[in-house]
């Protein structure tokens, strides 16, 4: 059961960032809103990280280290989670930073409208190009409406919101296969479990650009990984009850993510070919096909060749990546 008496609990992933840990912490200091708990995860780093985690705890009793084996970002984020005390969470990677008023201006707004996720604006901050101003603007949606933005505008940032606790209980599910696209498959899982959803037009998170990080240069382990996150997610949707419209997102989606898995030089291999070839048939129908055939013909034309001869993929793979055809 929560404690009401400690409203959030900050979850922050750590895995070799020593360069960015202390910007983020302080930045977590800062905060105009000051009834938290900050659970830092030392993910097994081999550089100065932990060093720092433990300076920062000396100086602030709410700061705590969790230290463990290095099993990646979703089972960090899930052991923070176990421990959590908070009645909201919220997830901060520790090469990101808050402005200082972030989780009050997301409180506010849980508590005015009793929400299960509040969301806000973010800021992508690059050194090379500056800052990027994502806005988000105010209002209130539905469980629908929150997948509908997620599966139309490739929304499945987990961190940067207040994500009330009981969401996680029972037990998000975690694949050990997942090593890149963890948050596209753990925020389905919430949006499913979520009924009323809140946006404030407050910048709340600031994302940093890692010039050569995984994230803006994946390599093939990645790629294919983002290709299972992304089945993964639109089972996890395709099982529940929702009107035509939702369906047909997370199907236009899954064939855009496709589409760019043939891009940037993703295979198949096995039974995940015959698996792919049944999920193009089932996607590619209706006002989807016409959408697609609308907006981008070669792409289409690749899908209506895949979904018929699903062993040509790896040699569309090839040319697309080549060429780079988008």
């Amino acid at each position: 059961m929560s404690d009401k008496r400690l409203p959030i609990s900050i979850i922050v992933p750590v895995f070799n960032i020593q360069g960015y840990l202390s910007n983020c912490l302080e930045s977590i200091r800062s905060q105009t809103f000051s009834n938290f708990e900050a659970i830092l995860v030392n993910d097994g780093s081999t550089d100065d990280s932990l060093r720092i985690l433990n300076e920062f705890c000396e100086l602030d009793g709410r700061f705590k280290v969790l230290n463990k084996k290095n099993e990646g970002l979703a089972r960090a984020r899930q052991d923070g989670f176990r421990v959590a005390r908070g009645e909201y969470i919220f997830n901060l990677d520790g090469d990101d930073f808050v402005p200082s008023t972030a989780l009050e201006n997301l409180y506010l707004r849980a508590s005015e409208h009793d929400a299960d996720i509040v969301g806000g604006s973010h800021q992508r901050y690059s050194e090379n190009r500056g800052i990027e101003l994502v806005r988000r603007g105010e209002g209130v949606l539905t469980r629908t409406g929150l997948l509908r933005m997620m599966f139309s505008e490739n929304y499945f940032y987990v961190w940067g919101k207040l994500i009330r606790r009981v969401l996680l209980c029972p037990e998000l599910r975690v694949y050990d296969g997942i090593t890149y696209g963890e948050d596209t498959v753990l925020m389905t899982q919430l949006a499913l479990r979520a009924e009323s959803i809140v946006f404030v037009e407050d910048v709340v998170y600031v994302y940093r650009v890692r010039e050569g990080s995984l994230s803006n240069r994946p390599n093939g382990a990645a790629i294919n990984s983002r290709l299972a996150a992304t089945r993964l997610a639109c089972a996890g949707v395709r099982m529940e009850s929702f009107e035509r419209e939702i369906y047909d997102e997370v199907n236009l989606y899954f064939l855009r993510q496709l589409y760019r898995h043939l891009k940037d030089g993703g295979k198949l291999f096995g039974q995940e070919k015959g698996e792919i070839a049944l999920e193009i048939r089932d996607s590619l129908r209706g006002g989807v096909q016409v959408t697609i055939r609308n907006r981008n013909f070669k792409m289409f034309a690749a899908l209506r060749v895949l979904r018929f001869n699903i062993n040509v993929f790896n040699l569309f793979a090839s040319l697309l990546s080549l060429r780079n055809v988008w």
